[in-house]
């Protein structure tokens, strides 16, 4: 029983290290949880952009929305997003905690605008759902 209980304790342990080192990015401003969020998606690094972005249902449905949406792209269009640059147009603080981003990659040239919030934890994070909705 003891032998079953310490490889419980082990494989649990393992796992809960194994999910801390999988997003090692954490953004101190907003402009930085931003830049790592979008660059992310424009590589095709969904879990580098998930790391960056608060996880609720409405945020990850949409992340898996535009991962799919991705993934139905050439390859032509891939590496010309990968290689596109972010263009970040203007910031503005809603308050303390809140920051819209306005933003542009040099590939497509949309206009594009995101949100980002403080944590209790003083780290910053995408609210991807506000991209689509728009509502504080």
């Amino acid at each position: 029983m003891r032998k079953c209980l310490f490889f419980n304790l082990c494989v649990l342990a393992s796992f809960i290290l194994g999910c801390s080192t999988e997003c090692p990015n954490v953004a101190t401003d907003p402009l930085e949880a931003a830049s790592v969020f979008v660059d992310g998606c424009l590589k095709g690094d969904f879990k580098k952009a998930s790391c960056l972005m608060m996880s609720d249902t409405t945020n990850l449905r949409l992340l898996r929305q535009i991962e799919n949406d991705y993934k139905q792209k050439s390859d032509s269009e891939r590496r010309q997003y990968a290689q596109a640059s972010i263009q970040i147009e203007n910031e503005e603080a809603v308050d303390e905690k809140t920051h819209i981003i306005y933003y542009r990659n040099s590939y497509d040239k949309t206009a594009r605008k995101i949100k980002v919030l403080q944590t209790n934890d003083n780290e910053w994070l995408v609210d991807f759902s506000y991209t689509f909705n728009g509502n504080l």
